[in-house]
């Protein structure tokens, strides 16, 4: 899923079967939106941890953690005790992503 914001381009993906081509599937899929736009990102969460802003073929990737709980699937393959939280982003239209928000989700 995209958006167009401005320069922005955003896209959106779980980040499980696009694999190590995700930096180069917005240019495939979404070639007009990718020549119109100076700001290119994806946003994906399928790892549940933070691997923050990787950049390639002019676009920021970046796998977000999850404020999911722990299932009996998570505890037997053993992810634990990563912090659960959300993130916010925060876009200019001209500019590109200014700020980043992240809140911990404590119980």
């Amino acid at each position: 899923k995209y958006i167009e914001y401005g320069k922005c381009a955003i896209g959106y993906a779980h980040g499980d079967s696009e694999g190590k081509t995700i930096s180069s599937i917005m240019s495939k899929e979404e070639p007009e939106l990718f020549g119109r736009t100076k700001y290119r990102y994806f946003h994906c969460g399928h790892f549940h941890k933070l691997i923050s802003h990787i950049e390639e073929n002019g676009v920021e990737v970046a796998w977000l953690g999850s404020p999911t709980g722990t299932d009996k699937w998570h505890y037997d393959k053993g992810y634990i005790g990563n912090v659960k939280c959300g993130y916010g982003f925060v876009y200019d239209k001209e500019l590109g992503l200014r700020m980043e928000i992240r809140s911990n989700i404590v119980h």
